[in-house]
């Protein structure tokens, strides 16, 4: 090939060209880094409002919390005092039952004055007209399956209590009664 450019020129194309591969690349290089330099910038954007997003999320999420602590205060509130009617209904039953049976039990010429339960154990006291009718209340109470154990603390003889001036006399008796288990279900 000939060339018929001077040597200088021909030497200026040469390092033109040499420049323009040098150019291109920094250039591509330059563009690589700005496209990566924008794809950070896009990253950060998307994250900063996604970051927003769930701080807002967070804050509902709080309140909802806040609101459903207040109801779950108040539904545990509500589950003690169901418990509590709960056990006061379980109680009356028991003790209706339980004034059902006595009452089936006790003959009229029998009077009971008090009745204490603790636990299983029955304190009874009360006015019976004689001493057998107080024995013979007793021996029902024996016989009957509402009691597992019966025991006489005292049969003693008194005044009437609803008027003591007038010498009727009456049998004041007291025993101690032991409940059996489950007998009033």
């Amino acid at each position: 090939m000939i060339n018929f450019l001077p040597e200088q020129i021909r030497e200026g194309l040469i390092y033109s060209k040499r420049n323009r591969r040098i150019v291109n690349y920094l250039g591509f290089q330059i563009t690589l880094a700005l496209l990566i330099l924008l794809s950070f910038l896009i990253a950060n954007f998307y994250l900063a409002s996604n970051n927003q997003f769930f701080i807002t999320q967070k804050e509902k999420s709080q309140q909802v919390i806040d609101s459903y602590g207040d109801l779950l205060h108040d539904a545990k509130k509500l589950e003690e005092r169901i418990s509590s009617i709960e056990k006061i209904k379980k109680d009356y039953d028991y003790w209706t039952k339980f004034n059902y049976a006595l009452d089936y039990l006790t003959p009229e010429s029998v009077f009971l004055g008090t009745v204490e339960k603790q636990d299983s154990v029955i304190k009874m006291s009360g006015y019976a007209r004689t001493k057998k009718d107080a024995v013979d209340f007793l021996d029902l109470l024996k016989v009957s399956k509402l009691f597992s154990s019966t025991n006489v603390e005292s049969i003693k003889t008194v005044d009437h209590p609803s008027n003591p001036n007038s010498g009727v006399k009456v049998e004041n008796f007291n025993f101690t009664l032991r409940l059996t288990e489950g007998a009033l279900r």
